[in-house]
Parts: C-alpha cells; sequence; structure tokens
C-alpha cells in the first residue's frame, strides 16, 4: 500500500468525464492498493494519515497541526 498525500487549493474527481466529487482547500490522498494488503496495514496508513501535520499552528509555526487539529 502507498499513499501520497498533497495539500490542495481544489480538488476534483472525474469518472468518464463526468465529476463525481470535489473539494476546496484540503487535503488529497492518492492511494495505491495491493491485493495482499491486509486490514491491519490499511489501519496502519489511516492512523498515519490523520496524525501527519501538514499545517501552522495559530503562532504561525509551520508543520504543527494535524488534520483532526483543522
Amino acid at each position: 500500500m502507498r499513499i501520497v498525500i498533497q495539500r490542495v487549493k481544489s480538488a476534483s474527481v472525474t469518472v468518464d468525464q463526468k465529476q463525481v466529487s470535489a473539494i476546496g482547500p484540503g487535503t488529497l490522498a492518492l492511494v495505491g492498493l495491493h491485493h495482499e494488503d491486509t486490514e491491519s496495514d490499511l489501519q496502519f496508513c489511516a492512523s498515519r494519515l490523520l496524525k501527519i501535520k501538514l499545517w501552522e499552528n495559530d503562532n504561525g509555526a509551520p508543520w504543527r497541526q494535524h488534520i483532526k487539529q483543522k
């Protein structure tokens, strides 16, 4: 399993030339799965994704807040 994370101003998902979802400012996660990945692999990656610090705190210090704190 691989996850690529990117902060975005906007993002959307298009299927068969039809937009099916979109977000404004936030986090985009591109997830690659393998048939041998397990439920524990998924839980581990989800936990890491929720804990990664991508935003500045209230004092302006960069890389201090994770997604649950936003």
